[in-house]
């Protein structure tokens, strides 16, 4: 159980604050006990019976089951009713930040954390979203069943609560430190994070412009390149995001976004030099604008 969770003024006042408000009382409460239940870790994957959250809330099953459905609509957070794990995907933001560094100490318990539900469907999607952020080693992932249940309060089995991740027995905790071992080994500085890195910032590329660029090996290595230069990725995703804004939309300048152009190493010098050395790159993914709650 943490000590104590972080909530931003904003959960009550910010644009998802707002879209929650307007999804009624209990979606607004549901969203803040996800935030701090007893259950909750830092990067927002956990385990949670809808029954408990009824105990804890005093919100009836019906009541739960309409006001989840309201909090997911808000993209606030979403739940498997087949594994009873949910998962907050602004989580880990709220409670570590925008960029997490391999010095810091909470890095490895990020990834100990994470290895811990990995077979919990929302495990490779926060590791596909938080990856380059957090410099996340490459990790693997089992496959999990996709149909949930039709009823979010029905009886899970013992064969499916087995797949939840969440660790039980004599011989889980070992599993885990065996895992965490093992993926920390992969050093952050290796050819296949780069790669990886690489590919996810391409894609960025891909979503900010609209664009179709495939990671073949010409594209996936000029990005290796900067990263093995020192640019980092949060450097890039700005570089991206900055150069969509500029560029975009004048048919002389939006075919200058493209791998070959921003990729290039004096190019890519000279748009770096140009970030404001104060503003923070934004996480991947991360819209404009979007709001801490």
């Amino acid at each position: 159980m943490r000590d104590y969770a972080r909530v931003s003024p904003q959960f009550w006042t910010g644009q998802t604050g707002r879209l929650l408000r307007a999804a009624g009382h209990e979606a607004q409460l549901i969203a803040l006990y996800l935030l701090t239940c007893p259950s909750a870790n830092m990067i927002g994957v956990y385990y949670l019976p809808l029954p408990v959250l009824c105990h804890e809330t005093g919100i009836p099953p019906k009541g739960v089951s309409e006001g989840f459905r309201r909090v997911e609509e808000t993209r606030f957070a979403v739940y498997d009713r087949l594994s009873e794990m949910v998962w907050v995907p602004e989580m880990a933001r709220f409670q570590i930040g925008s960029v997490l560094k391999p010095k810091d100490n909470r890095h490895t318990t990020v990834i100990k954390t994470l290895l811990s539900v990995k077979s919990c469907r929302f495990a490779k999607d926060f590791h596909a979203k938080y990856m380059s952020a957090y410099n996340l080693p490459p990790m693997d992932f089992e496959p999990t069943p996709s149909e949930p249940l039709p009823n979010p309060f029905g009886r899970v089995s013992g064969s499916q609560r087995a797949g939840t991740g969440a660790g039980t027995g004599a011989g889980a905790g070992t599993e885990i430190r065996k895992d965490t071992e093992r993926v920390l080994s992969r050093s952050p500085d290796s050819g296949e994070l780069r790669r990886a890195v690489s590919r996810e910032i391409l894609d960025f590329l891909n979503r900010k412009t609209g664009k179709q660029f495939r990671p073949s090996p010409e594209n996936v290595k000029l990005i290796e390149a900067r990263l093995k230069a020192g640019i980092t990725a949060e450097q890039l995703h700005a570089i991206i995001a900055r150069k969509t804004r500029e560029w975009s939309g004048d048919p002389k300048t939006d075919k200058w976004l493209r791998p070959a152009t921003l990729f290039r190493a004096s190019n890519c010098e000279q748009y770096l030099g140009e970030l404001p050395p104060d503003s923070p790159a934004s996480a991947p993914g991360e819209p404009p604008g979007e709001v801490t709650t």
